[in-house]
């Protein structure tokens, strides 16, 4: 790393470097053969693989592979070394290759990005083994971990990946996006944009690893999760499952490369297959025999997922829990009323939507009809046919799919209204906010001036206008330079917003300028307000690490009366006042009352 970062180093040096390690060297070699397949000539030397990266990546990855090397196990009891790295190899596969096919980086970048988005943690788990045990033993939430962290530690892995990568110099485009990698709904880039995407995808690589890793009691429905996720960063479910595929292929490579333990997962496309297509049948008959006939035909031809009872009690214990898709039943006995159990199912909200099919004795009318208006869905005749049966269930099982993929749509069409009226929503507090100082804007201000005059109007209530102009600000640009510039902005803008009512608005009105719109406030009063903001203004400098910067401004304020015809001529009488008070010497304020101008002088 400090080789890379000198300037007057050499592709040779570093290609010497790295020959050193052998481990490194062909580590390196397989990511850039990896980067030039389809190429005639394979990378087989050092000082090709960093040609081919470039001194950035060969950095980055060297770093990364460094870690895994090096804490690959520690002091601290109950955290899993060797599931943290699994886990974080898996995030780096996934974060390179779906960052690729969405266009977000270099793939190098973005594998290290995935590889050590996590990394806090291992540091906690290094820097406090004890401290860190005791919190992880206790199984937390992660908002929950985060909270305990900062409660027992003073800092959270969030906050220490952050520092990490930004003292390793990982780019701060990659950086920012993993401050949200965790709590989607916290992300505060506008939707669709880059820095949106770069976090959503890789709180998509982290429900990638967890759903591989961390399996859930509901599959089902983290998978469900996952295709929402990749939905709404324009990822196909078929490209989706074909890449996550590829993925864990790769995961498994360089688990063997690196050393690090990996699972033995079957394909992406087979635990899509069989959480998505399993259908849950629970056979209720009177005839246990005949009912384990049913049971072992639909699970062994059917590859459904089946429970028998021949008792109408239990039979609704185990729907509720079982929670099948359909129930078959028969019988009219003491133990087994078929009737009655689809009455009860159908009674309770819980379980009125299952599909429940009565096989009947006989198929003539008058039995056919009670069945269904005990609420049945459908009936067969005994001595039931296995494939008539098998047909009947398998178009159950179809609308089953279907409804659970429209329920799939139908959230993720939900989400998206969502995220667009959020993004609506920032737009629009972006398009009337400060960027820099976080006041409201000149066209916010005008805004709220609009209405307040509209209300003065009305009500014949008054209310006064100041504004702030900071005395010499090219100045201090000048000579301290911009940034320095910014934070004496930042730092008057905070001033305002304590000094003001909290009915009044504070906007940054241009440059180094200020207004103030202080509604139900007269003349005198708001006079005394303007050199209360003018004193504090001037008691509080700006330090910087060698000397303080004094700060004072020039301020201006009038009020409305019915005399003043419009918001212009209402400014134009702030801006005299202002004019005024720069005019007097500065540090002080002008007052526009009455078609005269007054400056108050300083004590």
């Amino acid at each position: 790393m400090q080789l890379c970062d000198d300037e007057r180093v050499t592709i040779g040096q570093i290609a010497t470097l790295v020959q050193s390690d052998p481990a490194l060297t062909g580590r390196l070699l397989k990511q850039a053969n990896n980067l030039a397949e389809g190429m005639m000539w394979p990378v087989v030397s050092a000082v090709e693989a960093v040609n081919r990266l470039g001194v950035q990546s060969v950095r980055l990855l060297a770093l990364s592979f460094s870690l895994v090397d090096q804490y690959g196990r520690g002091e601290c009891e109950h955290f899993n070394y060797a599931l943290f790295w699994s886990h974080a190899l898996l995030m780096a596969v996934a974060v390179k290759d779906l960052g690729e096919m969405l266009e977000l980086g270099m793939a190098d970048e973005l594998f290290s990005c995935g590889l050590l988005s996590r990394v806090g943690c291992l540091a906690l788990a290094t820097a406090y083994p004890m401290e860190y045990s005791a919190i992880l033993v206790r199984g937390l939430e992660p908002r929950n971990l985060l909270a305990e962290e900062r409660k027992a530690l003073d800092t959270d892995h969030i906050a220490m990946t952050d520092r990490l990568l930004k003292q390793w110099g990982l780019p701060e485009v990659l950086i920012e996006p993993l401050k949200f990698h965790e709590d989607p709904e916290a992300i505060i880039y506008a939707h669709g944009t880059r820095q949106w995407r770069l976090a959503t995808l890789v709180h998509l690589s982290l429900r990638i690893a967890n759903f591989v890793l961390h399996p859930s009691k509901d599959p089902a429905f983290q998978l469900s999760e996952l295709h929402l996720l990749a939905g709404k960063l324009g990822l196909d479910e078929s490209d989706f499952t074909e890449c996550v595929d590829d993925l864990l292929q790769q995961w498994r490579m360089w688990g063997n490369s690196l050393n690090v333990q990996v699972n033995d997962v079957s394909s992406f496309a087979a635990m899509v297959e069989s959480h998505t297509q399993w259908f849950k049948v629970l056979v209720a008959g009177e005839d246990a025999r005949f009912a384990e006939v049913i049971s072992d035909y639909l699970r062994d031809e059917c590859k459904y997922e089946t429970l028998t009872t021949d008792n109408s009690q239990d039979a609704l214990s185990l729907a509720l829990k079982f929670k099948p898709h359909a129930v078959l039943t028969f019988g009219s006995g003491q133990r087994m009323n078929s009737k009655g159990l689809c009455q009860a199912l159908k009674s309770n909200t819980w379980s009125q939507h299952i599909f429940v099919m009565m096989l009947l004795e006989n198929d003539d009318e008058h039995r056919v009809l009670a069945a269904f208006d005990a609420g049945g869905d459908d009936c067969l005749p005994q001595p039931v046919h296995l494939r008539c049966l098998q047909a009947r269930l398998h178009t159950q099982a179809r609308y089953v799919r279907i409804s659970e993929a429209w329920e799939r749509d139908h959230k993720r069409l939900r989400m998206a209204a969502e995220d667009l009226a959020q993004s609506n929503q920032r737009l629009l507090q972006s398009a009337l906010t400060d960027p820099l100082t976080a006041l409201s804007n000149r066209r916010a201000g005008l805004h709220t001036l609009a209405q307040t005059w509209s209300n003065a109007s009305r009500y014949s209530a008054p209310f006064s206008v100041i504004s702030i102009d900071i005395d010499h600000f090219k100045c201090i640009n000048d000579l301290h330079g911009h940034m320095v510039g910014d934070d004496v902005l930042k730092l008057v803008s905070e001033c305002l917003q304590k000094q003001a009512r909290k009915e009044d608005t504070v906007c940054r009105w241009g440059g180094e300028e200020f207004l103030i719109i202080c509604p139900n406030l007269e003349l005198r009063e708001g006079a005394y307000m303007a050199e209360r903001i003018r004193q504090a203004i001037a008691l509080n400098p700006y330090a910087t690490d060698t000397q303080s910067i004094y700060i004072t401004a020039s301020l201006g304020i009038a009020t409305w009366d019915n005399q003043i015809g419009s918001i212009e001529q209402l400014l134009g009488n702030v801006d005299q006042a202002l004019y005024a008070a720069k005019r007097g010497g500065r540090n002080c304020v002008g007052v526009q009352a009455k078609q005269q101008v007054r400056v108050l002088k300083v004590a």
